[in-house]
């Protein structure tokens, strides 16, 4: 296999010998993929394609360190001689970043790739957070919290204000999915979710807040949801003290913006639930009790389930939490 060029002039890289442009345009034309070969158990090699009425800018790993990085930075990659990886550069350098705990040269990664992708890619947030999903299977989960955030960075440009904040959302869910399966590999990445990516998960609520044409009571469910994802994150490292901090942070929200409407949506019904948890974990049993029961009755008054079966299923829930608290009551009475 030949190493395609890079090329950041505009003009076609160089395509793969032995692939005739009638083949590669049926298989890939406007396709954003990720091949994935890997030719030495040190060694993946991931290669970008986005095709574009028939040209395409490709990446591939080279099989040299990249020991310069903050000059490519520097250089905005303008400099980079074609046998350098800029997706090697960027998912190494973004991971050497966090563990080192820089995590502002993480963010000007993350800037830098949002640049690449805007000037040199015609690629959307869509495609970016695809990518992401990719990742994750591979368990690639640093690379794709990276690309989660720059998707939902990249998605502000987006002009529909509705799709822009269900894209962030998208993000978030996403983010939120990844911290669940990278803890669960490795708990030590704990620390690396604490102090890093649960703080960028709260910048998409200042992104949230900033949206033009988008009503308060919009905003306020969005970034209830925003919260409801970060709190759960929270909970997974331990964070408990925070994590009812977020919780009561979301309810005075949709209590201040929405006030008796907030029992409309099934958001309040759940940062209820898990604020319960909350004081459950904490041995206030009493209070646990008193937020499941409210759960219950704002499940119950909900009106944006999307079907019946997903309302009982929550309820259930609540309620087996509660009478797992009331047992626990009677045990610690007697």
């Amino acid at each position: 296999m030949n190493e395609m060029a890079l090329d950041w002039t505009g003009r076609p890289a160089t395509l793969l010998k032995g692939i005739s442009e009638k083949m590669f345009n049926r298989l890939f034309l406007n396709e954003f993929i990720i091949i994935n070969f890997i030719s030495d158990i040190s060694q993946l090699l991931l290669i970008l394609l986005v095709i574009t009425n028939h040209s395409f800018v490709s990446v591939t790993l080279s099989k040299e360190p990249l020991t310069q990085i903050n000059q490519c930075l520097l250089s905005g990659f303008s400099a980079l001689p074609s046998n350098i990886s800029v997706a090697q550069s960027f998912f190494e350098t973004y991971k050497d970043s966090i563990k080192n705990k820089n995590y502002e040269e993480a963010t000007q990664i993350k800037a830098k790739l949002i640049d690449l992708v805007a000037n040199n890619i015609d690629t959307t947030a869509e495609d970016m957070r695809n990518f992401g999903e990719k990742l994750r299977e591979k368990k690639l989960f640093l690379e794709a919290i990276l690309i989660f955030d720059a998707s939902s960075t990249l998605s502000l440009k987006i002009e529909d204000a509705q799709r822009k904040l269900k894209m962030i959302q998208f993000c978030v869910q996403g983010i939120k999915e990844t911290i669940i399966a990278m803890i669960r590999e490795d708990v030590h990445t704990k620390v690396v979710v604490k102090d890093h990516v649960i703080p960028l998960m709260r910048d998409k609520l200042h992104d949230i807040d900033s949206t033009p044409s988008v009503n308060e009571q919009k905003k306020c469910l969005q970034v209830s949801w925003v919260l409801h994802r970060i709190e759960f994150s929270q909970m997974l490292i331990e964070q408990l003290k925070e994590r009812e901090q977020t919780l009561r942070e979301g309810l005075k929200r949709l209590d201040e913006v929405l006030g008796e409407n907030k029992i409309k949506h099934r958001i309040y019904g759940h940062l209820l639930n898990n604020l319960g948890n909350a004081c459950d974990m904490t041995s206030r049993h009493e209070e646990a009790a008193s937020f499941f029961e409210q759960s219950i009755d704002a499940k119950k008054a909900a009106t944006d389930y999307d079907s019946d079966e997903e309302r009982k299923g929550d309820i259930e829930l609540s309620e087996k939490s509660l009478s797992i608290v009331q047992q626990n009551m009677k045990w610690i009475v007697m």
